[in-house]
C-alpha cells in the first residue's frame, strides 16, 4: 500500500516536471485562463506567419491538461515558424468536450530540415508526445497531403 502510494506520487510529480518545462526559452507560466493563455500564445508580431485561433470549451479543462494543451500550440506555432517555408497561415484549433481536448495546428507551407529563423531549446516533437503520453493521450504529426505540417492529439480530461 505504501510503496503503491509512493510510486503514484513519483509518477505524478514526473507528470508535472515533464509539462512544466519550458518552450523555446519561455518560461511555463500558464494563468488559471487557458483562452487567454492561448491568444497570447499565438499573437503575431513582425513579420510571424499569422495564426488563426479557434477555441471551443464545451467542458472546464484541468491545470495539469490546459498546461499541456498550451505548451502543444506553443511548440506546433514555433515549429511551423520557423520551418514551413513560403506559410501563408498557421490554424490552431482547440475543442474541449465529450471527456478530452483535441488540439490540431496546421500551417501550409513547405517544410524543411533547416529552420528559417534561429532559436532552439524547445522540446520539439518528442516532448510535444511525452507531454500527451504522460496524461494518456494521443499524438501525431507529420506532412498533410498537397503542402503543410499538421499536429494532431487528444488530451483525456481526467488524465490516467
Amino acid at each position: 500500500m505504501i510503496e503503491r502510494a509512493g510510486a503514484d506520487a513519483l509518477s505524478a510529480m514526473q507528470r508535472m516536471v515533464a509539462m512544466l518545462q519550458d518552450v523555446d526559452g519561455e518560461p511555463a507560466t500558464p494563468t488559471t485562463d487557458l483562452l487567454t493563455d492561448l491568444r497570447a500564445a499565438t499573437v503575431t508580431s513582425g513579420d510571424a506567419t499569422p495564426v488563426r485561433l479557434a477555441v471551443e470549451l464545451a467542458e472546464p479543462v484541468p491545470a495539469a491538461v490546459a498546461t499541456t494543451v498550451l505548451r502543444l500550440v506553443q511548440e506546433s506555432v514555433t515549429n511551423a515558424r520557423r520551418y514551413a517555408v513560403g506559410a501563408r497561415e498557421i490554424t490552431a484549433t482547440v475543442r474541449a468536450g465529450g471527456g478530452s481536448v483535441h488540439v490540431q495546428v496546421r500551417d501550409d507551407g513547405r517544410h524543411t530540415d533547416r529552420p528559417r529563423r534561429s532559436g532552439g531549446g524547445g522540446y520539439g516533437l518528442v516532448g510535444m508526445r511525452e507531454r500527451v503520453q504522460l496524461l494518456g493521450g494521443r499524438f501525431e504529426a507529420g506532412r498533410v497531403p498537397g503542402a503543410g505540417w499538421q499536429v494532431l492529439a487528444d488530451v483525456p480530461l481526467r488524465p490516467e
